[in-house]
Formats: C-alpha cells, sequence, structure tokens
C-alpha cells in the first residue's frame, strides 16, 4: 500500500515528560518526497540558500567594523578637505563692516578716554577739553571733518 505524504502536524498537550522519554519524532522531506536530514551539522552563513555574498559576510562579521565593512560603509574616498566636495554652496566673501556716514550707519572706533572736567574749571580750559572731543569725534568717524 502506498503511502502518501501527510503534510499536516498535530500539536498535542501532555503531562511532563519523565527522563529519557521521547516526546515526539519528526520526519522531514523536501518537495519530492525526498527524506532531508535535519540532524549533524547546523546551517552556517554559507549554507544559506539564496543568501548573496554580502549577507553572508555580514552574518559573519565579528563586530560591528566588520559588518560596516561587509556593506561599503566607512570606506569613502573623501578626503576631509571641503574643496573636495562636490554640489558646494557658493559662499559669498567676507563681510567689510563700511565706515559711517553722513547717510549711512557704519562702523566707528571707540575713542580715547577723556577725564572729566574739574567743576571750577575755566572757560579756556572747558574749550579745550570741548575742541579735543570734537577732534576725536572726528578721528573716528562719529562727526564729519
Amino acid at each position: 500500500m502506498a503511502m502518501g505524504l501527510n503534510k499536516q502536524i498535530q500539536f498535542v498537550r501532555q503531562p511532563k515528560p519523565t527522563d529519557g522519554e521521547i516526546i515526539a519524532q519528526v520526519a522531514v522531506f523536501d518537495g519530492d518526497g525526498n527524506p532531508v536530514d535535519v540532524g549533524g551539522v547546523p546551517p552556517t552563513a554559507d549554507t544559506l540558500a539564496g543568501a548573496t555574498n554580502t549577507g553572508k559576510a555580514v552574518l559573519k562579521a565579528t563586530d560591528a567594523a566588520d559588518a560596516r565593512k561587509a556593506i561599503g560603509a566607512g570606506t569613502s574616498s573623501f578626503s576631509g578637505s571641503y574643496n573636495d566636495l562636490s554640489n558646494k554652496p557658493t559662499i559669498p566673501p567676507a563681510y567689510t563692516l563700511p565706515a559711517a556716514t553722513a547717510a549711512a550707519l557704519g562702523g566707528v572706533k571707540k575713542g580715547a578716554a577723556i577725564p572729566d572736567l574739574a567743576s571750577g574749571a575755566d572757560a579756556a580750559t572747558i574749550a579745550t577739553k570741548v575742541n579735543s572731543i570734537l577732534t576725536q569725534l572726528r578721528a573716528i568717524g562719529v562727526i564729519a571733518a
């Protein structure tokens, strides 16, 4: 009597096994009905059907660096120089702060310190001090010369 291939698995509940008790026996067959030995040597990355060489190399990697190497990550030829980049943005020239004019704001330099006048200063001393301030303001561009 010819036996057909049984393509079903039945799971059953049973009490806790005793030492040495065989719980189940499984026979495995390929698509043509030929028996397949599932015992012995476990599968490895090299024996996986359908795995690419890259996939196998990733599976065999022992650390992250090996995995990156397997997929080609981290192996750039970039020199690190900005000049070696492609599609760089256009960088405008350095900004130069313009001098202040009567019509436009601009940068001015700080003038020298001028000590306060004494409370009893005479007119000549006051005139000299004011003229010194005006000279400095002209020199640093705050007022026109």
